[in-house]
């Protein structure tokens, strides 16, 4: 058994990217959802856009609705459409001692996600180890729950900013009148 299994993964990614310009990921713990099969050909209209396309995934950044598509990063590479220039990137990564997901999801690559999902992980621990599963899908489920709260203590805290301007405003022009 390898000693470093995260490596094991992140050999397994680029080996597969030797192989073809395009393809898909399905890996072992991924689980076909309720969603029809059917429904993908609609999907793939949207696709030459984006270098991943997740069909299963955790969404850790803001998202933009794209068509039938999600804009933005995920973790998760159980369940995904990888284009030539994705690839490519992948094909030329040093291994870093992270999971070949989050390498992709600090990469400039243009992706996108489904929602609702194609596919969703087992609910399982990975078989590359506590250290790979518990920290990086602890860390998108943080930021997958964290994310909205976040926007919306940001947008609170500018909309309390703009009325303590206007206020200060307000009570200078009666200290200068």
């Amino acid at each position: 058994m390898d000693e470093k299994p995260i490596y094991g993964c992140f050999q397994s990614h680029k080996r597969v990217a030797s192989l073809a310009d395009e393809y898909l990921v399905l890996e072992d713990d991924a689980m076909p959802t309720n969603i029809e099969i059917s429904q993908l050909a609609g999907l793939l209209q949207d696709y030459t856009q984006f270098d991943i396309i997740y069909l299963g995934g955790t969404p850790i950044w803001g998202a933009t609705k794209v068509r039938s598509l999600y804009e933005g990063k995920c973790i998760g590479t159980y369940a995904m459409i990888v284009r030539k220039r994705a690839r490519d990137m992948i094909m030329k990564l040093p291994f870093k001692n992270k999971g070949i997901d989050v390498e992709l999801a600090s990469s400039n690559l243009r992706t996108a996600f489904c929602d609702p999902p194609f596919f969703v992980h087992a609910n399982t621990i990975s078989d590359i180890g506590s250290n790979s599963f518990t920290k990086s899908q602890l860390f998108a489920d943080f930021v997958f729950v964290a994310y909205p709260l976040w926007r919306k203590f940001v947008i609170y805290k500018t909309w309390l900013l703009i009325v303590i301007f206007i206020f200060i405003c307000i009570r200078n022009r009666r200290i200068l009148s």
